[in-house]
């Protein structure tokens, strides 16, 4: 097994379940990889915090959950997931601190992927 793939499990990412949905198409995925790290969700959940935008939060965060859970992103689903159902119940309290948490990880993970998984 290549080095990638055994980093990208040691991180928490079902590889076999994943490439499955990516028709076993090893570079599709890594594609999909590095545009994850550029996605624009991220940017518009802390926006929407910002300005206190309940409802366009709760989508951008059920929209990043959704795309992590398809890559198999799962340390990233988890620590999402207190922060979507936080704003599907519509509160915005405590959200700072599990979005900043959530931005921490995010980053950690795209900066793996920038500097670990190979372009095609």
């Amino acid at each position: 097994m290549c080095q990638i793939i055994e980093k990208l499990i040691a991180r928490g990412v079902p590889y076999d379940e994943v490439m499955e949905r990516f028709v076993n198409d090893q570079n599709f995925y890594f594609d999909y990889l590095h545009q994850f790290t550029q996605d624009e969700y991220i940017i518009l959940l802390e926006q929407a915090l910002e300005q206190s935008e309940l409802e366009d939060a709760f989508k951008a965060a059920h929209t990043l959950k959704g795309l992590m859970a398809n890559l198999g992103l799962l340390p990233l689903v988890d620590e999402i997931s207190p922060l979507v159902e936080l704003l599907r119940a519509e509160s915005l309290e405590g959200t700072d601190q599990l979005y900043y948490s959530f931005k921490a990880i995010h980053q950690d993970f795209c900066d793996f992927i920038k500097e670990n998984v190979p372009k095609s």
